[in-house]
């Protein structure tokens, strides 16, 4: 299975050689196969916030109609905790492919969150006491989180440190 959709020209570090990444390019390529189809996950939830897993989101919004992330968290607070007793959060995917979507546009995603302990989120999850929402996504990242979209472009505004420390070659 090619992971070439998901990985830019760059090296970009371990993040994108996570096990999860690979069973969602995997489930992927085998829905692009079919008009339609279903994937559901239970994972990190680091693909849904990080940079290094810009090119797999963007690459999911062409061919899915509808994504939902289910946040499951799980340290948010220091009353926030996981569901399977680790470290890592978690979330729930479910990416619809309907065969509807028009082919250069983009899919619609929707986030909802579950914060607490993990009797109050299994509790939600069986009574299914969690509303999504649509989420506008925003060129570079497309981030799969609520984002205050006008705090991120005056910080995008601000000048790197590539800009203020102009180093060529060896130490000046």
């Amino acid at each position: 299975v090619s992971q070439s959709r998901y990985k830019p020209d760059f090296n970009v570090g371990p993040g994108l050689n996570d096990d999860y990444i690979k069973f969602f390019r995997y489930a992927h390529d085998l829905i692009n196969k079919q008009d339609t189809g279903l994937i559901s996950f239970i994972t990190n939830n680091s693909f849904i916030k990080s940079q290094a897993s810009q090119q797999m989101r963007i690459s999911l919004l062409k061919d899915f109609d509808e994504i939902y992330i289910l946040n499951l968290n799980g340290d948010k607070t220091k009353e926030d905790k996981n569901v399977f007793d680790i470290k890592t959060n978690v979330c729930i995917s479910f990416l619809v492919k309907t065969g509807l979507k028009e082919k250069d546009t983009f899919g619609k995603v929707f986030y909802a969150d579950l914060i607490g302990t993990k009797e109050f989120k299994f509790e939600s999850l069986q009574n299914k006491n969690f509303k999504f929402q649509e989420l506008k996504l925003e060129a570079p990242n497309y981030f799969f989180i609520p984002l205050d979209n006008e705090l991120l472009k005056v910080y995008n505004e601000g000048f790197s440190l590539g800009d203020i420390f102009k180093v060529l070659h060896g130490c000046r």
